[in-house]
C-alpha cells in the first residue's frame, strides 16, 4: 500500500536527461481510456491549429490522429515502474487543459428569428430545419439561453456527449440566417497541462504543473518529459523548470487501504485498518475535485456505481491514499 510522506525535495531547474526506458502498454481499461480521451482530442486539435491543417475544415476529429496521442497517454499511465509517472499521474493527476473545447459551443441568435423563441423557452427542436439538423447530428443539448435586454440577440450554450472540431461546427451554424455568432463555449484553465510533439518514431509528451496565480497563467511551472515509442515503451527524459520544494512522494508500506475489485463495474469494497474507524474517507476525481465523503463506520465500506460516475478516482483517509477506477 502507498503511504504518502511529505518530504522536502530540492529539484534542480536544469533539464535532467535520465533516459530511463521501460516496457509499457498502450491498452487501458475503459475508465482509464475515457479519462484521457478528451486530452487526446484537445491535443489533436492543437496540433491541427499549429499546422493550420486542412483537418480544421472537418467537423469530425480524425480518430486515427486521436489514437496516436491517446495510446501515448495510456502508455505513460501504465509505466508504473517510473517514479516520474507517479508524479504526473498519481500526485498531480495531470491532463490536457480544456482548450480548445471539443464538446461545447455557443450560438448567438438574432431575436427576430422565430425559432429564437423556442430557445428562450428551452424548447428543442426549435422548428428551424437547418438548426435542428445540426443539433441532432451532433448530439447537442441546450444548457442555457439568455437574451440581451439592450440588444436584439440571445446567446445559447450547447454541450454534446460526443467530441467535435468546434471551430468547423461553429462555421456550420454561421451560414444559417439569423445566426450572428458562434464559437467555443467557455473553457476553464488550471495549473496543469500536457503538450505533445509527434515524431517519426515516438510521441513526446510534456506534462506540466503550475502554481501561483494560475488564473493569470501561473507564476511557477515545472515540466516532466516522456518519449513514448510506437512499441509502447516509455522513456522518461527528465524534468526542468521551477523548483517544487514540497511534494507528495509515495513509498510502499503495509496495506492500510485495500480496494477490491479494482477496477470495478458494479460494486467495490474499501477495506481499512481498525484504527481508521471514525475517520472521514475522501474521494477525489482525477482533477483533484472532491466528489464524495464518507465517515468510516466499519473496516469495510461498499461503493456502488450509483454513487460515482465512470472514471478515475483517488481515495484518501488521513495520510493514506489509493486509486479507484469505475468502468
Amino acid at each position: 500500500m502507498k503511504n504518502i510522506i511529505v518530504i522536502l525535495v530540492v529539484l534542480l531547474t536544469a533539464h535532467f536527461g535520465y533516459g530511463q526506458t521501460v516496457p509499457s502498454s498502450c491498452v487501458g481499461s475503459i475508465g482509464v481510456t475515457n479519462s484521457y480521451l478528451k486530452s487526446a482530442q484537445r491535443l489533436t486539435m492543437r496540433k491541427f491549429m499549429e499546422q493550420n491543417s486542412t483537418y480544421l475544415d472537418s467537423i469530425d476529429i480524425p480518430q486515427n490522429h486521436v489514437d496516436t496521442i491517446l495510446n501515448a497517454l495510456i502508455a505513460v499511465y501504465n509505466a508504473t515502474s517510473l517514479p516520474a509517472r507517479d508524479t504526473v499521474v498519481t500526485i498531480y493527476g495531470i491532463t490536457a487543459q480544456n482548450y480548445p473545447t471539443v464538446d461545447g459551443i455557443y450560438v448567438q441568435v438574432d431575436t427576430t428569428a422565430s425559432w429564437s423563441d423556442s430557445l428562450d423557452n428551452d424548447i428543442v427542436p426549435t422548428g428551424n430545419f437547418y438548426i435542428d439538423s445540426l443539433i441532432n447530428a451532433h448530439y447537442l443539448n441546450l444548457t442555457y439561453y439568455n437574451e440581451s435586454i439592450i440588444h436584439n440577440y440571445g446567446i445559447g450554450s450547447f454541450v454534446s456527449d460526443s467530441s467535435y472540431n468546434i471551430f468547423a461546427l461553429a462555421d456550420a451554424f454561421l451560414v444559417a440566417p439569423y445566426v450572428l455568432g458562434s464559437g467555443l463555449s467557455a473553457f476553464t484553465m488550471d495549473g496543469n497541462d500536457i503538450t505533445c510533439i509527434i515524431n517519426p518514431d515516438h510521441v513526446e509528451l510534456t506534462y506540466s504543473h503550475g502554481w501561483g496565480d494560475c488564473m493569470s497563467g501561473c507564476i511557477n511551472k515545472r515540466f516532466w518529459v516522456f518519449n513514448v515509442y510506437y512499441d509502447c515503451s516509455v522513456e522518461y527524459v527528465g524534468s526542468y523548470g521551477d523548483v517544487i520544494y514540497y511534494m507528495n512522494l509515495y513509498e510502499e508500506n503495509e496495506d492500510e487501504i485495500l480496494v477490491y475489485p479494482n477496477p470495478f463495474t458494479e460494486t467495490t469494497t474499501i477495506q481499512v485498518e481498525q484504527n481508521m474507524i471514525g475517520q472521514t474517507m475522501f474521494i477525489y476525481n482525477q482533477l483533484g475535485v472532491l466528489v464524495r465523503t464518507f465517515v468510516i463506520n466499519d473496516v469495510q465500506t461498499t461503493i456502488n456505481r450509483e454513487q460515482l460516475s465512470a472514471g478515475f478516482y483517488y481515495i484518501r483517509v488521513g495520510e493514506y491514499q489509493e486509486e479507484l477506477i469505475l468502468e
